[in-house]
């Protein structure tokens, strides 16, 4: 056998060994700061459309706003499918709807723009919203890479830091 061969062979060999992992390994669940992947329960249309049609949600995003500098906001969902937000002195009007199991929002003021959507979690009565680009398989990537926490109006918390 050529020498050439060998080696390829060998790399084959030892290199398959190498990125595979024991079963221990692959059944870890994925823990991210206190949020545990295999725990998120993804909601689908029909669910955020039940869970936020009518209310209040309360939130926080992960890093302060540059167009208001706080972090906190209220946002509600009518149920005719229009919104109105706060985040600090800055309010605005617009449309939520859910496509594809996302939840979309496009408003017509001060943050009128490009619809932004996103994969929406739930663990206990906190709702954690991804870029949908960060979700794989069906969970997010990173757990504790959300855009947003929130709850609901009236709902007590079960999100840990979560103020408004």
């Amino acid at each position: 056998m050529h020498m050439y061969t060998r080696l390829r062979i060998g790399c084959v060999i030892f290199c398959g060994l190498s990125l595979t992992q024991p079963a221990s390994a692959q059944q870890k669940p994925k823990v991210d700061n206190g949020i545990i992947a295999h725990a998120l329960e993804r909601l689908l249309d029909d669910d955020m459309q039940n869970a936020f049609s009518g209310r209040r949600m309360e939130g926080v995003y992960k890093n302060p706003r540059q167009s208001s500098g706080t972090q906190f906001f209220t946002e509600d969902f009518n149920a005719d499918g229009t919104t109105r937000y706060y985040e600090g002195v800055l309010v605005d009007n617009g449309l939520w709807s859910t496509e594809g199991d996302q939840l979309c929002f496009g408003y017509t003021g001060p943050l009128a723009g490009n619809l932004s959507c996103f994969a929406v979690y739930r663990l206990g009565t906190c709702y954690y919203s991804y870029n949908p680009a960060e979700i794989f398989n069906g969970k997010p990537l990173i757990p504790n890479a959300w855009s947003v926490k929130s709850k609901l109006d009236n709902d007590l918390s079960t999100c840990e830091d979560l103020m408004s």
